[in-house]
Parts: structure tokens; C-alpha cells; sequence
């Protein structure tokens, strides 16, 4: 049986209408607010449950490019680097930029792949040809790197290795954990940023197995 719920917003003096296929009886009656509470819940529940599948038919046009991404990751650590990789793809598909993790070479706590990344792109290209471009990183941007994409006028990401399983391999108590999604980040700002990820979220975990020990 299918009910609805009007959901009275009285700021803005709408009411919305909410269908849901869930049975009820006639004689039950039911919180708009709990009601509209839960409709949210489930509609992010199905986006997160939308991007935990990395290898679907979604995802796969952006495997070749976040490899590449995990590729850069891998030469960074082998340099001595924290193992983070990134690469700036224009809109018909070309690499244009390819970039590593600094910090220990370059002593430097914010050469993070990313922000080198956007450093050489804007040095290089004006923002509005950076806002076609797709930036790949091998693992979701921090915080800081998300600041930066936001500022260089980058309209997408790709990630592969989520922050949340990234974490998943320190000790909760570690103070050098900042736990904030880089969409957290960008939906804060007043321009549409697109973000994708996890993809190849296994092969992107690997450089950092026993790396952090």
C-alpha cells in the first residue's frame, strides 16, 4: 500500500509531497519532519551504496586514468615519498599533467600530489580551461587539496582510495587524522564541483599496505 506525507516548510510556505512504497494503515498517523528525517536518510544511504561499487559499467571510462594516477603513487614512493599520485585530464581525454607527493624530498608538509597538481595547472592554464578538466587522484584529496581544487576552478575528481578505508589502516587514535570527505569540503563552496570515487579502490590501497606500519 503506498501513503503519502505532506512535509510543511513554513519558512518558505511550500508544502511538499512525499510518496514512499511502504504499507500503513488507515487509521495510523505519522510525523511529517520524522517522516521527511527518514527520506533523507535513505536517499544518502543509496548514494553512498551508488559509489561503493568501483567497478561497475560507471566507473570504468576513469579506470585508465586513476591507474595512472596509482602509477605516480607508486614512483613516489619509491623515491622515498608518501605514496600519492595525481594526473589533470583535459575534456577529449589527453593527460596534461602528472604529478607526485613531495613532502620527504622536498621537506615540505604541503606536497601533497594534488596541490602540486594544481600548482603546475595554474601556472599553465587559465580557469576557465580548468574548469573542463577532470583531476584523477589515487587517493581522495585532503582537505587542503581540496581547498586548492575548489580555488583552481577544477569541475571534477576522480578518486581511488576512499578516505574512509585509507583511515582504516591507522590507529583511531592517531593525531594525525583529519576525518573530512573531500565532497564534505566542496559542497560547502557556491560552484558545482563533481566528485567520483572509489574506483580501483583495491589496486589503490595497495602502495599503502605496510607503508604506514
Amino acid at each position: 500500500m503506498t501513503w503519502n506525507c505532506e512535509f510543511y516548510l513554513e519558512k518558505e510556505k511550500l508544502i511538499k509531497v512525499l510518496s514512499f512504497g511502504h504499507g500503513k494503515t488507515e487509521n495510523e498517523e505519522w510525523n511529517p519532519e520524522l517522516i521527511f528525517d527518514i527520506y533523507k536518510t535513505r536517499l544518502n544511504e543509496l548514494n553512498r551504496l551508488k559509489n561503493s561499487f568501483p567497478d561497475c559499467k560507471m566507473h570504468k571510462e576513469h579506470h585508465k586514468y586513476i591507474q595512472k594516477a596509482i602509477d605516480c603513487a607508486s614512483k613516489a614512493k619509491e623515491k622515498g615519498n608518501h605514496p600519492f599520485g595525481a594526473v589533470l585530464v583535459n575534456a577529449t581525454g589527453e593527460i596534461l599533467l602528472e604529478s607526485e607527493n613531495t613532502v620527504i624530498s622536498d621537506n615540505d608538509i604541503t606536497g601533497h600530489a594534488e596541490l602540486n597538481l594544481v600548482k603546475n595547472a595554474a601556472r599553465l592554464y587559465d580557469k576557465e580551461f580548468l574548469s573542463t578538466c577532470t583531476l584523477y587522484s589515487s587517493t581522495e584529496p585532503c582537505p587542503m587539496c581540496a581547498g586548492a581544487i575548489f580555488w583552481s576552478n577544477i569541475r571534477k575528481v576522480v578518486f581511488g582510495l576512499s578516505e574512509r578505508k585509507f583511515y582504516s589502516l591507522f590507529d583511531k587514535r592517531n593525531e594525525e587524522i583529519l576525518y573530512m570527505p573531500c565532497k564534505d569540503v566542496l559542497d560547502k563552496g557556491n560552484k558545482r564541483i563533481q566528485i567520483i570515487g572509489p574506483v580501483l579502490e583495491d589496486e589503490a590501497i595497495k602502495d599503502h599496505k605496510g607503508f604506514w606500519d
